[in-house]
């Protein structure tokens, strides 16, 4: 594509989202809705979602809440029932209350930062944007 050109996008509305985490660093955790901008590539049918930094792709909770609880597991090495009071909104933890957790085991920190150097995989996971058919 040359300067100038069409980029050939069209509004396609708005879509309501769900963002969760706290605002500001030490403000209570909240929910927000937020409207997101839609666009629809002429050329392609490939729909685009226009939102803030701060919405992360596929996450519930905002980059700014990931964040903080990765700083406050990894380094601060603090426990998952303070990493949910801060970062949590939900209130009530029935069968997924912290104590319960099993998506972070404790592991001395040494061994934590060598898995974290490790090289990853590739995802597999699809992340079509192609509009289904009329």
């Amino acid at each position: 594509m040359e300067l100038g050109e069409r980029i050939n996008l069209h509004g396609h509305g708005v879509r309501a989202r769900y963002l969760a985490g706290p605002p500001n660093l030490g403000s209570e955790p909240t929910t927000t809705e937020l409207r997101l901008r839609r666009h629809v590539c002429q050329l392609c049918d490939a729909v685009l979602t226009v939102g803030p930094r701060r919405v992360v792709p596929g996450y519930v909770y905002s980059a700014m809440a990931i964040g903080l609880a990765l700083l406050l597991w990894g380094v601060l090495g603090q426990a998952d029932a303070a990493i949910q009071r801060a970062i949590g909104v939900h209130r009530i933890h029935g069968a997924s209350r912290p104590e319960r957790w099993q998506a972070l085991p404790r592991r001395p920190a040494p061994q934590r930062a060598r898995q974290a150097s490790a090289p990853r995989r590739a995802s597999t996971r699809s992340t079509s944007t192609r509009r289904a058919p009329s």
